[in-house]
């Protein structure tokens, strides 16, 4: 950034929000208005969101305070000083990246944040746009004993601890759209993707790598025509961007704490859990944006139509369709409106 920019880029911090004349802004910095466009023109490449206005100047609605691992553990509370926060510029998918130091031996409560996804991944191999500086892109290693099975109430788990961590970072109140859609009226603004690593020779899980993104402001070009009517931000949606080392610290913390319940936090090779299970699924029905709704479930075998009347303690989806009640673990669900 040049010396031009991160003054243009003070002036519009200090302006808070109200729009500054480029004669005004070129005048205080001893520059021409030229130099203040192509100032403009930078900050813009590098992720500050500044709006331009005809006889009123620029107004800055946001600029990304890089993700820094200092700064999110600042954020934690003292019981989590065992947490090891990796940051990645850019990478495919942070996923990929967790499972490969897993496999190298990396312990519980490591964690890798990107700022930049080029492949990031949702249900059923779906693409999850991950532009630069508009979301956190996070993965968490568990190391817990438990059963195949279980991998499906981690993901619930999962879902209750994010939507609970961005609703305590931001003025939204989201919801769960199973089995790992984090919704705010009808639009998407993150998603889950929980990855299971088994022992084979045990016949045991190993690990499992949780990975969220969430939207924290949208793209300069907007979302692809593809997802436009059903992808959001929270800066969209509440009027205002997070503090992004604030909202990655409340989205570790969050999901730590529900994953270890109400066994001592610590990380390892092996965690000791004490899962509150009928809290988070009483938590998850609460937070259930498809309970009560007509509902179409797409498995890979096979679509099934009916009304979504409950979640099981093991996290499955119940649905009913004249008289019939069906319980899937995995799926896609649509809303039919």
């Amino acid at each position: 950034m040049s010396s031009t920019s991160q003054k243009v880029l003070k002036l519009l911090k200090e302006a808070g929000g109200e729009y500054v004349s480029g004669e005004k802004i070129a005048q205080q910095l001893g520059v021409t208005r030229c130099s203040v466009w192509k100032a403009v023109l930078q900050l813009k490449k590098e992720g500050n969101m500044i709006y331009s206005v005809t006889n009123k100047g620029y107004s800055l609605s946001f600029s990304p305070d890089l993700i820094d691992a200092d700064s999110i553990k600042a954020n934690l509370p003292r019981e989590f000083a065992g947490v090891d926060i990796k940051i990645i510029d850019k990478t495919g998918s942070t996923n990929a990246v967790l499972r490969a130091m897993a496999d190298e031996g990396a312990p519980s409560g490591t964690v890798v944040i990107a700022r930049e996804q080029t492949a990031g991944r949702g249900r059923q191999g779906k693409s999850f746009e991950s532009e630069r500086d508009c979301g956190i892109y996070m993965s968490l290693l568990i190391r817990p004993a438990l059963e195949a099975a279980d991998v499906s109430f981690v993901t619930t788990l999962a879902g209750v601890a994010f939507c609970k961590a961005i609703a305590a970072s931001t003025a939204l109140k989201p919801a769960i759209k199973w089995t790992n859609d984090i919704v705010v009226g009808g639009k998407k603004i993150g998603g889950i993707l929980t990855e299971l690593t088994m022992n084979m020779e045990a016949g045991v899980p190993a690990y499992c790598v949780v990975g969220i993104g969430v939207n924290t402001v949208t793209p300069p070009g907007g979302y692809d025509a593809s997802i436009r009517n059903i992808a959001g931000s929270i800066e969209e949606l509440s009027g205002g961007a997070p503090e992004p080392n604030a909202l990655a610290a409340a989205l570790i913390e969050h999901f730590y704490s529900a994953y270890f319940g109400s066994a001592a936090v610590k990380f390892g090779q092996s965690d000791a859990v004490e899962w509150q299970r009928g809290y988070i699924v009483d938590e998850a029905r609460d937070l259930s944006a498809v309970i009560g709704q007509e509902v179409e479930v797409v498995t890979v075998k096979e679509s099934f139509r009916g009304t979504a009347i409950d979640i099981s303690d093991a996290g499955s989806l119940i649905v009913s369709s004249d008289g019939e009640y069906r319980e899937f673990r995995f799926g896609e669900v649509h809303i039919i409106l």
